[in-house]
């Protein structure tokens, strides 16, 4: 019997379907470190050998999934920005809405984890990453008007709250007071540090279009 042939688009689907599917077990492990191909194949309803015509390890699928979220995360924070409202309610919307959202995998992505997966990768991986991320610096940089320095420092703080809403030791009246105080922190950083456009050079503003971003993360 000759083999049923494939068609791009049908291959395409399939391994969103695979990286829909990781997306999945990253929430439900609650990490990437515990998760196998056993685990993405069985969620996915297809045979192991399959796996590898799709991607060319476990790393390379969980990357994909981490950077096709960190994407979306940047498009629906500029969707949150040119919103009508108080900057306030913004980073707090981003905070619920994107960070902490249910199904999410900010909170779950801890940093040398992910440090970790890149060192498990072909450099080129490295490479790319090093130019989403210097994207995506440039794009929040136009979004909040702020300069590089502050736009990594509110960075960090957004990984504070990733990282006390991922404590399972820490009770949740103390959780919710603790992502309180710091969205209450980075609000406050953002308007004191916040830049007129006209005044700070073009060259850190200049327009980034989604599809650029997109291209960036192979989608």
């Amino acid at each position: 019997m000759t083999p049923r042939v494939i068609s791009e688009h049908e291959r395409a689907l399939t391994r969103q379907a695979m990286m829909n599917e990781t997306k999945k077990l990253i929430a439900v492990k609650q990490g990437i470190k515990r998760m196998t191909v056993d685990d993405i194949v069985d969620a996915a309803g297809m045979a192991k050998g399959s796996f590898y015509s799709y991607f060319a390890s476990k790393e390379a699928c969980i990357y994909e999934v981490i950077a096709q979220a960190y994407v979306t995360d940047l498009i629906q924070l500029e969707a949150i920005m040119k919103m009508d409202a108080s900057l306030a309610y913004k980073v707090r919307k981003f905070v619920d809405d994107v960070l902490l959202a249910d199904g999410g995998i900010d909170r779950y992505i801890a940093p040398k984890d992910y440090e970790m997966l890149l060192r498990k990768l072909p450099p080129e991986y490295t490479a790319r990453d090093e130019e989403a991320a210097e994207v995506t610096i440039n794009k929040m940089m136009q979004l909040l008007k702020l300069g590089r320095v502050q736009v990594e420092s509110v960075t960090v703080m957004f990984d504070c709250i990733c990282n006390v809403a991922m404590q399972t030791s820490i009770p949740e009246n103390v959780k919710e007071e603790s992502i309180d105080a710091l969205t209450g922190a980075i609000t406050s950083y953002i308007e004191e540090n916040s830049q007129n456009l006209e005044a700070v050079q073009e060259v850190y503003f200049a327009a980034i279009p989604m599809q650029d971003l997109l291209w960036l993360g192979g989608y």
